[in-house]
């Protein structure tokens, strides 16, 4: 089969390579679509700790169940059009028990610690396969669009702490892929207005498409004054930091109204995870801070559900589809923001 192999930093080739074999009670997957996820782009152009190099990445994936051996208990067989939930975990300690495994110390992820889904076939591992990561998707749903069910759950899972009530106001630092996923998700919970913000031009293009109410470049404008000026004086509700950039966190913090709630939802390179803040903003304000990574497997079932049903707009978040040849074409057009999500079609 072909698979697309990183080799070194900034180095991938599409190369023939063996067809996965599957352990008792997983499944072998046809690979229809992969779409490039931010991590993917990290790995590729700057390697990663729990990454060994040549390998093959990729998380949000669907496709269609090739041969399954063992599955006396799940309602799965050949032919079904599925995608997949790609963390696993130990399935000991205690989160995993609470359905965490993303924050399990032992998280097996696909693309991580199991060959991803760059490629024609995957092999499903029987954990993931018993703990109901595998979900059927209905025959209007396109593959690339059920591959972005896993970056919904993702922001699902930011939201379970921010409590966003019908009328508030969600500001969202970084309009990039996520920070849209964020700004309908936020109107899903009954937001009356979502100011969206960037330094770059084009990312706010896609801001009437999302139920954007205000989207501004916040390197021209300061953007806690726009906010302000935004909501009366007040402050919003609630500021999701959707963006790796350590600068913004100050600003959320002052962005948000007394008792307001802050996501650190980005993840930050290690060389610039620590900022200088004064604390007395979350003290005398009595904000709240939230981190978030992964998604638990209710927040995967959530997101299943929104896009399998039409209520999340998956398709409008598929900018471009390429066959797998073109995979460096990709890395590239999602590294340089091209769109919001770049799909790869192992068979095209």
């Amino acid at each position: 089969m072909k698979a697309a192999v990183i080799t070194d930093i900034g180095k991938v080739e599409v190369r023939e390579v063996p067809k996965p074999s599957i352990e008792g009670g997983g499944l072998l997957l046809r690979v229809e679509a992969c779409a490039i996820c931010g991590t993917d782009v990290r790995i590729f152009n700057f390697g990663h700790s729990k990454v060994k190099f040549p390998w093959t990445t990729g998380h949000e994936f669907a496709g269609v169940v090739e041969d399954i051996k063992g599955l006396p208990d799940v309602d799965l067989k050949v032919g079904d059009r599925v995608n997949v939930d790609p963390t696993d975990g130990c399935g000991k300690c205690e989160y995993c028990k609470a359905g965490r495994a993303s924050l399990c110390p032992e998280t097996k992820a696909i693309g991580y610690y199991y060959p991803g889904a760059f490629a024609q076939y995957i092999a499903i591992p029987p954990s993931i396969v018993r703990a109901g990561g595998v979900y059927k998707i209905p025959d209007d749903l396109s593959f690339p669009e059920a591959a972005v069910t896993e970056p919904v759950a993702a922001a699902i899972n930011g939201h379970e702490n921010l409590h966003i009530k019908l009328g508030e106001t969600v500001a969202i630092i970084g309009a990039g892929p996520l920070g849209y996923i964020h700004s309908i998700i936020s109107k899903l919970e009954g937001a009356a207005k979502v100011i969206i913000m960037d330094v770059v031009d084009d990312r706010l293009k896609f801001a009437s498409e999302f139920g954007v109410n205000l989207a501004f470049n916040s390197s021209k404008v300061d953007p806690v004054e726009a906010v302000r000026e935004a909501t009366g004086g007040a402050g919003a509700d609630v500021a999701i930091v959707a963006c790796s950039v350590t600068q913004v966190i100050e600003q959320a913090m002052k962005m948000v109204k007394k008792r307001g709630r802050v996501l650190l939802f980005a993840g930050f390179p290690k060389d610039r995870s620590r900022v200088e803040m004064d604390v007395n903003l979350i003290h005398y304000s009595e904000i709240g801070v939230f981190g978030s990574f992964g998604a638990p497997r209710a927040a995967y079932d959530t997101a299943h559900k929104l896009v399998a049903s039409g209520v999340f707009p998956a398709k409008k978040f598929v900018s471009a589809t390429l066959p797998l040849d073109r995979i460096a074409e990709g890395f590239a057009m999602a590294k340089a923001g091209q769109g919001l999500r770049i799909v790869m079609q192992p068979w095209a």
